[in-house]
């Protein structure tokens, strides 16, 4: 009786340590489900929920007991290739406000991308695979410079699609860069440090 009393008092001085404590609520989800990276998953007992997202169908699901790593039957066993873009934002720094202004926003976006096996060289190079479009805009009290908006015209028109657009305020460029990314449409919105700076600036600005 003595001894694990000593235990216990040790372990009181020394602190506690719980397995788990710091780990995310998704995390968790993942383990518990036994959801081991891209698979099938079997969803039950859900209900339609108002959309928030630009996914075409969302649902709601009460308990996460309803949600199970699912086997691919011959069915479900291709899995579908994703639409993966790729964002680059150029920014200025606005010292009166102390703030980062988008100047440019670039796309390139590939369709049908697998991602269970690597993609043949000669794949990337199928018409229509490959797709991407810049988007600026004129710094406040300034102006294009002379013959830009005719080069811009042509160079469209040399692409057969707008590949490249201007606009007159950043408010205008992030209205079209919404605009072109609904129309991608993507799966996977990938970049450099995206989520540590070009999301944070996409989401300040169109607040």
């Amino acid at each position: 009786m003595g001894f694990n009393k000593e235990v216990t008092d040790k372990n009181l001085k020394a602190g506690s340590n719980v397995l788990c404590a710091e780990s995310s609520a998704l995390e968790l989800f993942l383990i518990k489900r036994k959801i081991k990276g891209p698979s099938w998953l079997q969803v039950s007992k859900f209900s339609t929920s108002q959309r928030v997202s630009w996914c075409k169908f969302e649902v709601t699901v009460d308990s996460p007991k309803d949600i199970k790593s699912s086997a691919p039957s011959k069915i479900t066993s291709k899995i579908p290739p994703v639409v993966v873009a790729a964002m680059s934002l150029k920014t200025i720094i606005n010292e009166k406000q102390n703030t980062n202004e988008i100047v440019s926003a670039s796309i390139i976006c590939c369709n049908m991308v697998k991602i269970d096996t690597p993609m043949l060289a000669s794949e990337w190079k199928r018409p229509g695979r490959l797709t991407h479009f810049t988007v600026i805009r004129k710094l406040d009290g300034n102006i294009f410079p002379m013959g830009f908006n005719k080069e811009v015209t042509d160079k469209n028109l040399k692409a057969g699609s707008n590949v490249l657009c201007a606009e007159s305020s950043e408010r205008a460029l992030l209205n079209r860069l919404m605009l072109e990314l609904h129309k991608l449409d993507s799966d996977v919105l990938v970049g450099h440090n995206i989520s540590g700076f070009d999301l944070d600036v996409l989401l300040q600005e169109n607040k």
